[in-house]
């Protein structure tokens, strides 16, 4: 039996991958999902799908130390510096990157400067309320007219 090599060529496709890719890192949440600028750092957890022990977690491109918990998840630390949304992604070991992943900062909160000039009144000190003095016990006396 012959094998035509032509045939064979017709056979198997070239125009079809030759090896089987990951679909990639995906986000599904940030976790906490706010912070606050008062809080000072933070660790994000990310959580998602198609994550490898090398990835690394970016806030507004910048990699962040990154610390790989499973497929799943990922953990990172995270210093806001200023109000308004940081855009976390996730990129693996081969250059692939997730979607972003919205993350609010809060601004600092400061007191308004209307109750911070208000004085609260001292409370008064309790007077007791007025007791009942006992009275002279009232004693049998004899009747001496009688």
């Amino acid at each position: 039996m012959s094998i035509d090599a032509r045939r064979l060529a017709a056979y198997y496709d070239a125009s079809l991958p030759t090896s089987v890719t990951s679909p990639g890192p995906h986000i599904t949440s940030l976790t906490p999902s706010t912070v606050s600028v008062a809080a000072g750092q933070t660790t994000i957890m990310v959580n998602g799908s198609g994550f490898e022990n090398g990835s690394v977690v970016e806030a507004d491109g910048t990699a962040l130390t990154t610390t790989f918990v499973n497929a799943g998840r990922l953990t990172a630390p995270y210093t806001p510096t200023a109000p308004g949304t940081v855009n976390f992604t996730v990129r693996n070991i081969d250059d692939a990157e997730s979607n972003d992943a919205p993350l609010t900062v809060g601004a600092l909160q400061e007191e308004p400067a209307a109750m911070s000039e208000q004085t609260t009144p001292e409370p008064e000190p309790e007077t007791p309320e007025p007791s009942e003095e006992p009275s002279e016990p009232e004693t049998d006396t004899p009747d001496t007219d009688a």
